[in-house]
């Protein structure tokens, strides 16, 4: 079980960047609170990378990385994907505890030293009149060892972003959900424009290790035909072979399994920082490969469907499948009608004890 001994807010507040980053042989320049240096997520010759010392933030404009201490040491380090891990690295770096009033930890998971890995390339952007075939011709199902994988997109589809402050379609979906603006830039979200994602909100799906492999479209009340479907994925794509965020959820000892995309968006960096992992089936089905999936890390897994019918019967037979292979499991399904992504951030990891 992960430990409950991070304050994720704590760390982020009162850890030294700059140490930080030294810590990986990336030093800043200047004196002040905005800082430069050279990025360590491409090969920068030029001082691109800007800090802010006192927020504890980064961006950088070259190659577009960017986000909070804990993502930096994430990033760099992939070995402490895991935030707690690498909010335990941060602490001990800096000096400071991982909670108010507790000593600098010091910490034993991997570590890469002082050497600084290179993010993976950037995907190229597809222009949009090539998207559609280029997401059908990427999603080819292929087979390694009798093994069959979704292959790896090698583009990236050009979306409109969802920027807070608008009156558009998008907007008004995200904000009746409460669905913070900042997670939809964090997950690369963003209307499609052109082919199958057209004026749906696309989703960007990755495999057990990072790589983009499909867009999934949700329908946000824009499309003209009301027969179409409420989610839609590319022809060739398997989704029965991966869940949603399971490249991040793996890193946790505890995962809770949801139906939506909706729930994984909205909770799951709150989750993450409860120690819990948080993905999605894309349904109320799941596969054989999807608990296998769950079954090689080993995780304990609370199953939290929605509260309808299809929810609830879901819930029932994916527990017992999940149960079937070995693992620990609890059903911490909603009732009435109720549905996760309705819930507050909060009330939901209170309702399942994450805190």
């Amino acid at each position: 079980m992960a430990r409950f001994d991070v304050d994720y807010p704590h760390v982020r507040e009162n850890a030294d960047i700059a140490a930080v980053l030294a810590h990986y042989n990336v030093e800043l320049q200047g004196d002040g609170e905005q800082r430069k240096g050279l990025c360590p997520f491409h090969d920068d010759t030029k001082p691109s990378l800007n800090v802010n010392v006192t927020k504890n933030v980064f961006k950088c404009h070259a190659c577009g990385s960017g986000g909070n201490i804990i993502k930096l040491v994430q990033l760099i380090n992939t070995s402490l994907s895991n935030p707690r891990l690498a909010a335990l690295q941060i602490a001990e770096i800096s000096g400071i505890g991982a909670r108010p009033g507790a000593e600098p930890p010091t910490v034993s998971a991997p570590r890469l030293g002082k050497t600084v890995a290179k993010a993976k390339p950037e995907l190229e952007n597809v222009p949009e009149a090539d998207a559609e075939t280029a997401v059908s011709k990427n999603a080819t199902l292929e087979a390694v060892d009798g093994k069959p994988f979704n292959r790896p997109l090698t583009f990236k589809l050009k979306l409109a972003p969802v920027v807070e402050g608008e009156d558009t379609q998008a907007n008004q979906f995200l904000e009746a959900r409460n669905i913070p603006y900042e997670r939809i830039e964090e997950l690369g979200i963003g209307v499609g424009q052109k082919g199958s994602m057209t004026n749906r909100l696309a989703i960007p799906v990755h495999n057990k290790d990072g790589d983009l492999v499909a867009y999934c479209g949700r329908d946000i009340g824009l499309l003209d035909d009301p027969e179409e479907p409420k989610y839609k994925f590319p022809d060739k794509f398997q989704k029965q072979l991966e869940l949603y965020r399971w490249h991040v959820a793996k890193e946790f000892d505890q995962v809770v399994v949801v139906e939506s995309f909706l729930t994984v968006i909205k909770h799951g960096a709150v989750a993450a920082s409860c120690g819990f992992g948080l993905v999605s089936v894309m349904g109320t089905v799941i596969s054989d490969e999807q608990v296998a999936l769950l079954a090689d890390a080993n995780p304990s897994v609370l199953v939290c469907f929605d509260g309808d019918d299809a929810g609830q019967m879901g819930a029932l037979v994916v527990g017992g499948l999940i149960a079937k292979s070995g693992l620990w499991v609890k059903d911490a399904s909603y009732s009435n009608n109720c549905k996760p992504h309705q819930e507050n951030s909060e009330v939901f990891c209170r309702r399942l004890g994450m805190i």
